[in-house]
């Protein structure tokens, strides 16, 4: 079974850095570490089309839920300029 973990830093009140890290077996087998401003890539589910399978964009912030963790970040693609909501997992 895999599960994730996450840790953050926040400034003002604010997420700015989140450490995601996938558990499988319980070993970690991927850890990455986020801040807003960065540039990522996100896999996407584009299969058998010529081109690329990834998206690229910019961090601009992370969003809580209800509990007050980060869960999602809101990414500025590069090919759109639109800002999206993606799940942290999805950027390990």
């Amino acid at each position: 079974m895999d599960f994730y973990n996450t840790n953050f830093k926040e400034s003002n009140g604010q997420v700015i850095e989140c450490e995601v890290q996938k558990y499988e077996n319980g070993k970690i087998t991927m850890s990455v570490t986020l801040k807003v401003g960065m540039s990522c890539k996100m896999k996407t589910n584009k299969k058998g089309e010529s081109g690329n399978q990834f998206r690229e964009g910019t961090i601009e912030e992370f969003v809580r839920d209800d509990l007050g963790n980060p869960i999602w970040a809101a990414i500025r693609f590069f090919d759109t300029n639109r800002v999206s909501k993606v799940e942290l997992i999805k950027l390990v």
